[in-house]
């Protein structure tokens, strides 16, 4: 009887034997068809893949009617890219959204590229795909809503909000929203914790472990006073399964597990059944809206706490030591946060006794 894993004759790459076992992880990777979808796709930070994957899904289901693991983006035409960018420009898409859309098949093409997948009889399709330009209106600060710093006042109703709410949703949401006022985290940060990015006993509060965050890096942020315990009341309701931190939750109030349907809708995903589904950045910015609407506030998103944090942050602490906090690979990036804001200026040029025109008008005469 020969060993399962002797080579056989089928065993071929490029045309040569390959020297290694049937069942090698060497040979299962052999086996799998190229993909720059994949190949992207395993590229990003674990908080982007979500919003790639579904957009790029889209994609190739409009223009290919497949998944986008099988699409033949090597081959895509520049009519095809431009039938892509009017489409969307049609549904009324902003031109923000539409070159972020451009943006990811840019870059899946790029894998293609990289790859040697792109025959030379599509290059030239390819060269104009990459001078095509960019969207009107898609760059720049003008069509992004300006940051604002929750007041105090703010931020002790929602909290008193959250903490009115005894349920398990209630119990997730406060945490979620601790994180990201007490630690200036970005939304991606929050969906990507793992239970074991949580240190319990590291330093005078504990610590969080941030995974691949915007530039790929991984950092370890301390805790504030009295977010050890917020963690702790969730964990109690969560359990100890190691898995994602912050799970879904069913209008019942159960926490959502991974079903076999859930599975062969996301290949690739890296779940089994029975996982807790994870919270991705954009339920987490419908949570948020949905408590703050509770909460009888002003409407404000996720990175508006991040932008709080700073704010405060800067009043009590040098320029460097925030962006460090932040995670900012340079301080050029946390200059923007230290904008004023408005309210603070009229502030200040109104209490400048100075300056009191009327007075010195009534003075000269």
């Amino acid at each position: 009887m020969s060993n399962k894993n002797e080579l056989t004759v089928s065993q071929y790459r490029n045309g040569e034997l390959m020297p290694y076992g049937a069942d090698s992880i060497a040979a299962r990777l052999a086996a799998t068809p190229d993909s720059p979808y994949l190949d992207y796709i395993t590229s990003l930070a674990a908080g982007s893949i979500p919003i790639v994957r579904s957009t790029l899904t889209r994609v190739s289901e409009l223009l290919y009617q497949c998944a986008p693991e099988k699409a033949p983006w090597h081959l895509m035409t520049a009519k095809e890219f431009n039938f892509l960018r009017h489409h969307l420009e049609s549904q009324g898409f902003a031109p923000k959204t539409i070159h972020r859309t451009l943006s990811f098949v840019r870059s899946t093409l790029k894998r293609a590229r990289q790859r040697d997948l792109i025959p030379e009889s599509n290059v030239g399709q390819y060269a104009v795909i990459m001078a095509t330009e960019n969207v009107k209106g898609s760059t720049g600060r003008g069509e992004i809503a300006p940051h604002r710093s929750l007041s105090d006042d703010e931020i002790d109703t929602l909290f008193r909000h959250l903490a009115a709410d005894k349920s398990n949703a209630g119990c997730r949401d406060l945490a979620i929203i601790s994180c990201m006022r007490g630690c200036g985290l970005r939304r991606m940060d929050v969906a990507g914790f793992t239970v074991e990015d949580i240190r319990w006993s590291a330093g005078e509060y504990g610590e969080l472990r941030i995974k691949r965050s915007k530039g790929g890096k991984t950092r370890v942020m301390p805790m504030p006073r009295g977010l050890r315990e917020i963690l702790g009341r969730w964990m109690e309701i969560r359990g100890e399964q190691l898995g994602p931190l912050f799970v879904r939750i069913h209008k019942s109030d159960k926490l959502i597990r991974v079903t076999q349907k859930y599975v062969k809708a996301n290949p690739g995903s890296g779940v089994d059944v029975g996982d807790f589904q994870h919270m991705d950045r954009s339920s987490i910015n419908r949570m948020m809206e949905r408590r703050l609407i509770a909460a009888g506030l002003a409407k404000a998103t996720p990175h508006d706490l991040r932008y709080t944090f700073a704010q405060k942050s800067l009043r009590r602490s040098d320029l460097q030591t925030v962006c460090d906090l932040l995670g900012h690979s340079s301080v050029t990036t946390t200059s923007i946060y230290t904008e004023t804001s408005q309210e603070r200026l009229r502030e200040v040029v109104g209490g400048d006794a100075v300056f009191d025109l009327l007075k010195l008008t009534d003075d000269a005469q």
